[in-house]
């Protein structure tokens, strides 16, 4: 199984044996290429995440107040309501306004466009979609705490530990479903192709042929993990898996060239 996903690119003669395996191994397969995908997706939060937390945290550490919980009262310093935006993630808009105690109306976060909006009584976040508050009296009844550039680092250094298990296993889960899920799609396209072609397989055949014919778009889905987004890449996807498709039947279909004879000797 290791050399199976560079023989499914570059041999088609190796489509001839795979109707033969069964439907375990061509879901272990998948399973297998689910943890290459995943390594990938890890390597690209490394690539492309990982300095964007730390700057989101160099941002929050400069521009947000430090806010202090203790006694039960919320302080700001320096104190007054506070309004930043991020200079590149223009949705990112927070308030910090502790001497606020009237709710905040998803209108008025509308009007603003604010993501954050924290008072002395809640924190409220807008999705663009929905409006989600979170009462902060439970927290006022604990110990002391300081949300300053300590607590950015300290939360993006976790953020950072976190994703990357949490990344694996997700990107895994998601492709171990959404490709088996793509190779009975693309196994419709291969009936066709069969029928065309009169070659007489069966529905199950086709299946395990897609699962294998889909490898060179999950190669170029690792690639594109750490390019700009490939256009048409539906559109490309679909012909490249039908060419693989095309191929596979058309060789399946063809019986080998018999061995040559030796030669006699004289």
């Amino acid at each position: 199984m290791l050399r199976e996903p560079i023989q499914s690119i570059v041999s088609f003669p190796f489509y001839r044996q795979v109707p033969q395996k069964s439907f375990a191994a061509a879901s272990g397969y998948i399973a297998y290429l689910g943890l290459l995908f995943a390594a990938a997706v890890v390597l690209a939060i490394f690539v492309h995440l990982h300095p964007k937390i730390d700057a989101a945290a160099d941002w929050a550490s400069a521009a947000l107040p430090r806010v202090v919980l203790d006694g039960g009262k919320l302080t700001s310093i320096p104190p007054g309501p506070r309004e930043v935006r991020h200079p590149e993630i223009q949705d990112l808009a927070i308030v910090v306004d502790v001497d606020r105690a009237e709710p905040v109306p998803v209108q008025e976060m509308m009007d603003r466009k604010l993501m954050v909006y924290l008072t002395q009584n809640a924190l409220y976040i807008y999705d663009s979609k929905r409006l989600q508050t979170y009462d902060l009296a439970p927290a006022k009844a604990g110990k002391r705490v300081e949300v300053d550039e300590k607590f950015y680092r300290t939360f993006a250094r976790a953020a950072k530990i976190v994703l990357y298990p949490v990344g694996f296993f997700t990107a895994w889960a998601v492709f171990f479903f959404w490709k088996h899920a793509s190779a009975a799609i693309y196994a419709l396209l291969a009936f066709l192709l069969n029928a065309l072609m009169d070659s007489g397989l069966e529905f199950p055949a086709l299946y395990k042929l897609a699962v294998y014919a889909q490898t060179p778009v999950i190669a170029l889905q690792i690639v594109s993990l750490f390019l700009p987004r490939i256009p048409y890449f539906g559109i490309l996807a679909l012909l490249v898996v039908g060419v693989y498709l095309w191929q596979a039947i058309r060789l399946i279909a063809t019986p080998p060239d018999p061995a040559s004879p030796l030669p006699l000797d004289a």
